[in-house]
């Protein structure tokens, strides 16, 4: 799903886990911009950091089969995924 969703550039500009060609250092660096930018123009912001490395269990299971099947992955291939 991923390698698809990355064929077809699909995936969010912002995530950067497991992707070729993006590293941690580029999303520290682009986090720091945005912040200044935040900062110089006076404007609220926020951020979702989100890493779900060791926490699959705690993954909404609706959410994720409506996301896959938003990606192109069969509904009969979802329901055989252990979540």
């Amino acid at each position: 799903m991923m390698q698809k969703a990355e064929r077809e550039n699909l995936e969010a500009l912002e995530l950067y886990g497991s992707r070729k060609k993006h590293h941690a250092i580029d999303l520290a660096l682009n986090k720091t911009l945005m912040n200044y930018i935040l900062r110089q123009l006076r404007c609220l912001g926020a951020i979702c950091s989100n890493d779900t490395q060791s926490c699959y269990d705690l993954i909404g299971h609706t959410q994720a089969s409506l996301a896959m099947q938003h990606q192109g992955v069969s509904k009969a291939v979802v329901d055989m995924v252990d979540l």
